[in-house]
This record gives structure tokens, C-alpha cells and sequence, in this order.
């Protein structure tokens, strides 16, 4: 995974801003986002279903889990032909919300790659639910954080040396995704998983309950990807600069996101945990789960967030230098805005995952459906005054209050928080380190600046954390990774 963050943060951050013109970068952003977010609602609830009742169907023996991937890869069918459909007959309303040339030209030019982009999303996150649910997370995030961008890199690297061009970059990018599927695909063969067999009897017995849990998942879990990203498709829509700031935005918004890397590990790991525990009825494994996760993803996350925001001028003059203009100086707020959010989100655990688990499921529904509204109302709100950044700022806000009502939501119902002494001493410990930052000397060069603030503040961060022993999961951790090393 962290070899994937390195390479993400080479392309995401160099190579993507560097070899693309801005509004080029903005239609990859906006192909992702806009593919994904059909994606997620033609589903139908399958992936989150698969996390929560995987458990009643696996088998340890025959591997055949009572017919459940055979169902899982098949009903989403119903949902690809609606998104085709959808593609195919709002083609020129999607296209009207754009007045810019350099905006439509390049959407116009590449809009039937939507199609293939959103079919292998889709069906990219049922294998991942499956395989995540025979504990096997590390295979799909291998695919998904690691071979996904190191070919990227490549293809970035061919641009960059003028062998190929932005046509067939393109393209490749969107293959790339079916090689994902396929890899994935051939690891379940591998180990005797992709067994399409059908077998109706545990799912006739069942089928109420996993109709009403994927009906209110498919909403649920489409609102919260909408919330997610509809901050990048609402940049192209109401900014001035449309697909051109949509690029810079999400050139900053990686940076931002950045620093909540560990989570994406964290969650795919202990989701499957805290369904386990709930099938048990074990409160005390699942307190356990929500404050580890919640004080690992703040450790983790405020370090990261202080080497960031540390060096962002640092960024910015290197963009200068590379791109030859001062164009993404425009965006260097939305990397603290979308950074605060992600180590807002990431400190308060996994609430949501605690409730949408739990019997409690239809409430977060409740909670979605609120978001969802709240964000789009603020983005209306901000973005024509604020441009980029205001897209960044009512993220910020959306997922405070957000993430206050989960935590709210989980103390009354079950009488569990994330919080405890260690988060207190890791916000002191953050916020001193941050402060120290403004009194460092400025070093002339902006590389030696770098390396001279996040080696002192970085330092300084870690060696208290390990000394305070905030979390002795990461301390266990360390010194597994330094006995290693020293053998």
C-alpha cells in the first residue's frame, strides 16, 4: 500500500500536472468520478450486502459459498443496462453544463469511455467485497493501490517523452482498469474462490433480508460516494475555469486526501472484523476495532498532515518551475481544506461502518440523506464566491458534522466512543509540531526547504509519538519493522 501512496504521489502530484494540459487533467478526474458515481447506484447494494452477510454463506470446505459470487456478479447486470442507458440518452444534457470550448471539445472527443470506465468500477468493488470478506484484503488493495498507479506511471512517463499521445493515454488508462478486474480475478481462480456455482437454498431463505439491506445501501453507500466526490463535479460545473480548475483541484484535493492514506487499509481490514462481531454479538471486540482505528488513522494522519501543510509553498513553487507559470498557485487552500476533512473523518474510526453493519443499518440512510443535501447546498453556496476552494471548505464543514452525528449516533445506541487519553495527547502533540513549523528558518532553495522541514518536524512528530506510546499497536509495529532490518 505505501508503495502505491509513493507512486500515487509521483503521478497525482508530478507527472499528471506536469504532461497534461489543465483541462486534459480535469476530464481524468471527471471520467473517474462521474463513471464511479453511476457505478456505485448500478451496483445495487452488492458490495456492502457482501460485507455484512458474507459471513452466512461461507463455507470453509467445498469453497462453493452456497452460490453467493455467482448472484453477486449477476444482478448487477439489471443496473449495467440502466447506467448504458443513462449514458446514451442524457448524453447532451451532460454536455450543456459546459460553455467553455476547451471543456467540451475533450468531453465530446472521449465520453463513450465512460461506458467501459464504469462497468469495471462496478464490477471491480463486488470482487473486492468478496475477496475482502475471505479476509484476502491485501490482494485487491495490491491492484487497486499499487499495480493500478505503477502502470499509470508508465503511461504517464510514455507521454512525458512524447512517444505516445493524450488519445492513447487515455485509453490505456481505462484499460489499465480491466487488467485490475482481470488480476483479480485470476487470484480468486488461484485459490479456488471463483467458483460460479448456483445454489438457491440459502438464498431463497435470506432474500428479504438481503433485498432490504442492499436497497438501503444502494442509496446509502451512493450518497456517501456522492459526498465524497460530487465536490469535483460540482467544480466543473460552477467554477469559472470549469474542466481547467476541476485539473488543479484535484491535483491539491490528492494532496489533502493524502494524509488519510492508512485509512483505506484500516477500514477494508476491520470491516469484515466488525461483521464477525456483530454475528457474535461481541460489544467488547467491536469498542476495541472503533478506538484502534480511530487513534492509528489520527497518529497516522496528523503526521502526515504536518509534513503537507509544511511544505505546500514548496509544492506550489515546484509546479512553477516545472509548468513554466504560476497557474496551480490557485489551488493550494484546497489541500488544508480536504487534508482537515480526510483527519477529521479518519480520527473518528469507523462509525459508519459500526452502523451500517449493525441492526441499526436503516438510520444511516437518515444520515446520508442529510449529508447529501448539506453538501450540495454548501458547494452551491461557495464555490461561485470561492471558486476551487470553496468546493474544499464546504467539504470540510459537511464532514465535521457529519462525523458528529455517527459518533452522536453510536454513544446513544451502543454506548461506544473512539476517544480516550491518547487522543487528547496526539491532538497537543499535533497542533505543537504544526506550531513549530512557523518558527523555522526559510531556506532559500525550496528542495533543501523541504527536505529541512520534513525531516525536523517528521522527526520530531514520530520520535514523541513512539516515546508517548500513543499507540502500542504502531509501537509494536515499529519495532517488528527495525527487528527485521536488523537481521
Amino acid at each position: 500500500m505505501y508503495a502505491g501512496v509513493v507512486i500515487g504521489a509521483i503521478n497525482q502530484a508530478v507527472l499528471f500536472p506536469v504532461v497534461l494540459a489543465e483541462n486534459e487533467l480535469g476530464f481524468v478526474g471527471w471520467l473517474i468520478v462521474f463513471a464511479s458515481t453511476v457505478a456505485i447506484f448500478s451496483r445495487l447494494g452488492i458490495p456492502q450486502v457482501t460485507y455484512k452477510f458474507f459471513p452466512y454463506f461461507k463455507e470453509t470446505e467445498s469453497n462453493k459459498n452456497n452460490g453467493y459470487l455467482s448472484f453477486a456478479l449477476t444482478l448487477p447486470i439489471i443496473g449495467v443496462i440502466l447506467g448504458i442507458l443513462f449514458f446514451i440518452l442524457f448524453k447532451d444534457s451532460i454536455l450543456a453544463n459546459y460553455g467553455q470550448e476547451s471543456s467540451i471539445k475533450v468531453i465530446q472527443q472521449y465520453y463513450w469511455l465512460l461506458i467501459p470506465m464504469f462497468i469495471l468500477d462496478l464490477y471491480f468493488n463486488i470482487l473486492n467485497s468478496y475477496a475482502t470478506s475471505l479476509m484476502k484484503a491485501s490482494v485487491p488493495i495490491f491492484f487497486r493501490d499499487f499495480f493500478v498507479r505503477l502502470c499509470t506511471l508508465i503511461l504517464l512517463v510514455l507521454m512525458w517523452f512524447n512517444i505516445i499521445e493524450f488519445s492513447f493515454f487515455i485509453v490505456g488508462y481505462v484499460a489499465i482498469f480491466g487488467l485490475q478486474c482481470l488480476g483479480l480475478i485470476t487470484y480468486l481462480i488461484k485459490i479456488g474462490q471463483f467458483n460460479l456455482h448456483w445454489d438457491l437454498s440459502k438464498w431463497s431463505g435470506m432474500s428479504r433480508q438481503l433485498f432490504d439491506y442492499g436497497l438501503f445501501t444502494l442509496f446509502s453507500g451512493g450518497g456517501i460516494y456522492l459526498v465524497n466526490n460530487i465536490d469535483s463535479l460540482m467544480v466543473s460545473y460552477l467554477s469559472s475555469g470549469e474542466m481547467d480548475d476541476l485539473g488543479i483541484y484535484r491535483v491539491f484535493a490528492y494532496v489533502g486526501i493524502f494524509v488519510m492514506v492508512p485509512a483505506r487499509a484500516i477500514v477494508n481490514v476491520f470491516i469484515p472484523v466488525v461483521a464477525k462481531a456483530w454475528k457474535e454479538n461481541n460489544m467488547a471486540r467491536i469498542e476495541d476495532v472503533y478506538k484502534k482505528t480511530a487513534l492509528i488513522q489520527l497518529i497516522t494522519g496528523f503526521g502526515l498532515f504536518i509534513i503537507v501543510w509544511a511544505n505546500i509553498d514548496n509544492f506550489v513553487r515546484f509546479l512553477e518551475i516545472m509548468k513554466g507559470n504560476n497557474v496551480y498557485e490557485t489551488g493550494k487552500y484546497v489541500a488544508l481544506y480536504i487534508g482537515l476533512a480526510r483527519l477529521i473523518d479518519g480520527a473518528t474510526g469507523i462509525n459508519g461502518g459500526i452502523i451500517s453493519i449493525s441492526k441499526y443499518y436503516r438510520y444511516d440512510l437518515v444520515f446520508i440523506i442529510f449529508l447529501v443535501f448539506l453538501t450540495i447546498v454548501s458547494n452551491i453556496a461557495l464555490i461561485p464566491t470561492f471558486d476551487m476552494t470553496g468546493a474544499a471548505m464546504a467539504t470540510c464543514a459537511v464532514t465535521f458534522f457529519y462525523n458528529l452525528g455517527k459518533f452522536l449516533f453510536v454513544k446513544y445506541k451502543f454506548n461506544l466512543q473512539p476517544f480516550s487519553m491518547a487522543t487528547v495527547k496526539t491532538l497537543i502533540l499535533g497542533l505543537s509540531v504544526l506550531g513549530l513549523n512557523f518558527l523555522l528558518p526559510k531556506i532559500d532553495h525550496f528542495i533543501l526547504d523541504t527536505a529541512f522541514r520534513t525531516i525536523i518536524l517528521g522527526g520530531i512528530y514520530a520520535s514523541a509519538a513512539l516515546y508517548l506510546n500513543l499507540s502500542p499497536d504502531i509501537n509494536q509495529m515499529f519495532k517488528k519493522v527495525i527487528g527485521r532490518l536488523k537481521r
